[in-house]
């Protein structure tokens, strides 16, 4: 059976949970109360986001039992993947989309933007690179390096490079262009008209930007995103956007459940397996469906 995602919510009231028994939706508050602790209701119906197939799946409560439920009757309906908008813990063994691996796909698109607003000059631009992840890391490398003047790299440990020699040696193989390191407060980030950020750790250092570069936020959390758009208004601040996909307006999170389900690349890029071989198969997968930003925050 094919993978569906799920759409979880947490019952605002006892009529969200579709009840097939009259007599209960009839009854006092407090019976009505008894009948959800006692029976754990889920109510399951059938939804599509695009034309992937999934769930939406209402919770009676958010306690430890409605959520062991929860797993129970998704992983017996094939779910694979589901999201929540509530303060819900959800139950372990689905992936759980944050959005930020759809913005990593999307970020040409994104940093096209960019330059048209800001009136970046493309054969003047200069890029930083915040680590994180190691494979997304040398990924965003591989993909935007040749349309770059400068491109640096920030480092948790400025010294600590041998994770990207290669990579850098092969940029600067293809196309005589330097990647240079630097770490936390590096000189770097004062040259640099585009900084992104993949790493949770550390300071935003939102001091060190030249007047009006622009930020993009790609670590989950997006604390420094909320930092920056406090301190520095001349920042062009790239965090949260809707993409039109296959017809209709998906969320970021969206996207992702539709990516993880129907496109077995991106299900082994999230999980860590073979990332530079998947990165490519997930670009090519999303480039058939041609995605478009919408409503970026800018």
């Amino acid at each position: 059976m094919p993978g569906k995602f799920a759409k979880i919510k947490l019952a605002k009231n006892i009529d969200e949970l579709n009840l097939s028994n009259g007599l209960v939706k009839k009854a006092p508050g407090f019976i009505r109360d008894w009948y959800v602790e006692k029976f754990v209701p889920i109510s399951i119906k059938e939804t599509s986001i695009c034309s992937t197939q999934g769930y939406e799946m209402v919770l009676g409560g958010a306690e430890e039992k409605f959520i062991l439920k929860l797993g129970e009757e998704a992983r017996a309906l094939g779910v694979r993947a589901m999201f929540t908008s509530d303060e819900l813990l959800l139950p372990q063994g689905f992936y759980v989309p944050e959005g930020i691996f759809a913005k990593v796909f999307l970020l040409e698109q994104v940093i096209e933007k960019v330059v048209r607003k800001r009136k970046f000059d493309p054969s003047k631009l200069s890029m930083v690179i915040v680590a994180g992840d190691e494979a997304i890391t040398k990924a965003l490398l591989t993909e935007l390096y040749a349309e770059l003047n400068h491109l640096g790299v920030i480092l948790e440990v400025e010294s600590d490079t041998s994770a990207y020699d290669d990579i850098a040696f092969d940029i600067f193989d293809d196309c005589g262009l330097t990647v240079n390191f630097g770490g936390q407060g590096s000189y770097l980030l004062k040259e640099a008209d585009i900084i992104i950020n993949l790493s949770e750790h550390g300071k935003a250092n939102e001091h060190l930007y030249k007047k009006e570069a622009c930020y993009v936020e790609l670590a989950p959390g997006g604390d420094k995103a909320r930092r920056i758009s406090q301190r520095r208004s001349d920042v062009l601040l790239v965090d949260r956007f809707n993409v039109e996909f296959a017809g209709e307006h998906l969320t970021l999170e969206e996207l992702e459940l539709v990516m993880y389900v129907e496109c077995a690349a991106f299900s082994s890029f999230v999980g860590g397996r073979n990332r530079d071989s998947c990165h490519v198969q997930v670009k090519n997968w999303l480039g058939l469906h041609e995605p478009r930003l919408r409503n970026l925050n800018f």
